[in-house]
């Protein structure tokens, strides 16, 4: 063992012996070059904004070594690497950065050399005192952004005009019709950088008000008189403020309406009460018994007029599809009332309401799950799971067996609730799905 040569040796061997001495064999060792260290790392471009352009790395000084190569790093742990070279081009950071520069070759790795680059942050206004909807006529305006300190601010506006100007502060006069309007501004701070532009559309409009044509009621009915709009405050004739006005006296009724920026709108309609008879058949409904549902027009009218063809005062529907049955109730004034309403179809699966809750507590109360809706669905087959989705019972076809709350083990449920799907098997696709909840 001999110390390592600094330079490329070659060694010679022979075998020297009492007698003779033999021809020697050689070998040669090359040595490799150390790294020396970089002696500074450079960029050309400094303090500059955010996602500006690119940069150029460069470092001065030092020597790669044998195989060497100059490695670049965004961080003083050295694992993230972003390039290698002298001259690197990067895109710009967008947060302050500095970069390391080591030489890593075959035999060591050089120290580093590093250089910060300073990045100013791009200005991101925003608007912190906005309104998006002016009134026609309406005031000046003030629409307020925030932002850096000492920053600039330029503002643009389409179908509308900048009164005043106090850089992060604006008074804007919409004008006297109905537009949409655009506002944008931009942000530069005092490095210089320039923010994207942010805009706003601001809706110019006046309140509309319509009540309508004069109308009239039924007496003993009443009329509630509902605006079309979005208003803030409202102003009846007689002194209330609710959205919507109800009456069932005859007379003006007045209305006055504001928005959110003050602006208002007036108007009036007449209502006239007028004698005619009540009339109420319910509300729709199905008929799905055999006896049939009674519709009564009510007893204020002298003559009747169904949809039917009858004439009296009561009739009875039969189950026979779909079907809208109205009445005309005239009396003795000449004043017509009338109803309409739609009998549905009749749908068994409406019949089907199960109850919501056992008491398996052996007090003969409500033991049991009785699902007598499932009478007309012979193949009906009931799930039950708990609520993890492990099933815990299931009947067989029919539901002869109505659960106790019990498991299919015979071991009781403890209390929860389950959820449930009930499987017609009538040949359609309809389920039930519900919960159902075990007490004790």
């Amino acid at each position: 063992s001999i110390p390592a040569p600094v330079v490329n040796t070659t060694y010679f061997v022979r075998l020297e012996g009492d007698c003779d001495t033999t021809a020697a064999v050689s070998t040669s060792v090359s040595v490799k070059d150390l790294t020396v260290d970089p002696v500074s790392a450079s960029v050309d471009r400094n303090n500059i904004c955010a996602g500006d352009g690119s940069i150029i790395l460069t470092y001065s000084g030092g020597d790669l070594g044998s195989n060497g190569i100059a490695t670049w790093y965004d961080d003083g742990l050295f694992t993230s690497m972003v390039g290698t070279g002298n001259g690197l081009m990067l895109d710009t950071p967008s947060d302050t950065t500095t970069y390391y520069v080591r030489f890593e070759a075959d035999c060591d790795t050089s120290a580093a050399v590093s250089v910060q680059v300073n990045i100013w942050p791009l200005p991101e206004p925003t608007f912190s005192e906005i309104t998006e909807n002016a009134c026609i006529n309406g005031p000046l305006y003030r629409y307020v952004v925030s932002g850096m300190t000492g920053s600039s601010f330029n503002w643009s506006i389409t179908n509308g005009v900048i009164i005043h100007d106090y850089n992060d502060t604006i008074y804007v006069d919409w004008g006297d019709q109905q537009v949409s309007g655009i506002l944008e501004l931009t942000e530069i701070s005092v490095n210089g950088c320039i923010s994207s532009p942010i805009s706003i559309q601001v809706e110019v409009t006046g309140p509309e008000l319509d009540l309508g044509e004069n109308t009239g009621i039924c007496s003993g009915t009443s009329i509630t008189i509902d605006p079309d709009g979005d208003y803030t405050s409202y102003l009846w004739q007689d002194g209330s403020t609710e959205p919507g006005y109800t009456t069932d006296q005859e007379g003006w009724v007045i209305l006055e309406v504001w928005d959110e920026f003050s602006c208002n709108a007036k108007d009036s309609v007449y209502v006239t009460v007028y004698e005619v008879p009540f009339v109420d058949l319910g509300p729709d409904t199905s008929v799905c018994v055999d006896e049939g549902l009674v519709l009564d027009a009510g007893t204020d009218g002298d003559s009747y007029m169904w949809s039917t063809g009858d004439v009296s005062q009561q009739i009875t529907i039969y189950e026979d599809g779909n079907q809208e049955i109205w009445v005309e109730v005239g009396n003795s004034d000449g004043c017509v009332g009338g109803d309409t309403v739609f009998i549905a179809e009749c749908d068994i699966y409406q019949l089907f309401d199960p109850p919501t809750a056992i008491t398996p507590n052996g007090d003969g109360v409500n033991d049991v799950w009785n699902l007598y809706a499932l009478q007309e669905f012979p193949q009906a087959e009931v799930e039950i799971y708990d609520q993890w989705g492990t099933l815990v019972w299931k009947s067989e076809p029919g539901y002869p067996q109505p659960w106790d709350g019990n498991k299919m083990d015979g071991r009781p449920v403890p209390v929860d609730s389950y959820h449930f799907v009930v499987f017609f098997n009538d040949g359609s696709d309809k389920n039930y799905v519900g919960y159902v909840t075990v007490i004790k």
